[in-house]
């Protein structure tokens, strides 16, 4: 089975940590819900496509990290929902964002410094 991303939801806004369920639409929509520590209830996101022609164009900032914990993930989530001009890419060097997979994380990471895929911020301890 081949995998292909077809949207982030982190990128978009939405913190997907603790993503219960996402219906989608025929219109291309979808709707997602998850719980949300801040709030401490249910959170429920309407993702539709937009036309290509009404996005406002932002600066995209990528974050390296090897591991990305629930603040992190959550601090990112709302500054692409509320920032009009920069938007998150975040590149997790691990799969699995575990300890176990730390070597595998470290040859990723070096992987991608040596071919010049160099972030713009790098966390190199999320704990």
């Amino acid at each position: 089975m081949t995998k292909v991303n077809v949207v982030n939801l982190l990128n978009l806004g939405v913190n997907n940590s603790s993503l219960e369920k996402v219906y989608t639409a025929d219109d291309g929509s979808f709707i997602c819900s998850g719980w949300d520590n801040d709030i401490g209830g249910t959170v429920i996101n309407h993702v539709k496509p937009a036309d290509p022609g009404s996005i406002k164009q932002k600066t995209i900032v990528t974050l390296g990290c090897f591991k990305m914990n629930y603040t992190i993930r959550n601090t990112i989530a709302r500054f692409n929902g509320e920032n009009e001009q920069y938007t998150i890419y975040v590149n997790s060097y691990s799969d699995t964002n575990n300890v176990s997979d730390e070597q595998a994380a470290l040859t990723k990471f070096n992987n991608e410094l040596l071919t010049g895929a160099i972030p713009d911020l790098l966390i190199i301890d999320s704990a």
